[in-house]
């Protein structure tokens, strides 16, 4: 279970950072100043890749919960902080 979480968080948050970084990469290579829109709009892919994995957390410390009580609480603690 805790590579599951693991991989699936691994690819969320990298995939965030993967297209925040393409946009980035091509502003920069145009040498053109980002717009305040689309700073915003880096914003909003970061709340949803965060939001994304507070609720994978969430499931998983239900899931959790079968094996350990304290696993469990741990794993919501960080879906809190992800959230």
């Amino acid at each position: 279970m805790g590579a599951t979480v693991n991989g699936l968080l691994g690819c969320v948050l990298m995939g965030q950072n993967f297209v925040k970084g393409i946009i980035d990469l091509k502003f920069l290579l145009s040498g053109i100043t980002p717009p305040q829109a689309m700073m915003m709009g880096g914003m909003l892919v970061d709340a949803v890749a965060f939001l994304i994995a507070g609720i994978v957390l969430l499931f998983m410390g239900f899931l959790a919960g079968f094996m350990s009580k304290l696993a469990a609480f741990c794993v919501w603690a960080a879906a809190i902080g992800f959230l």
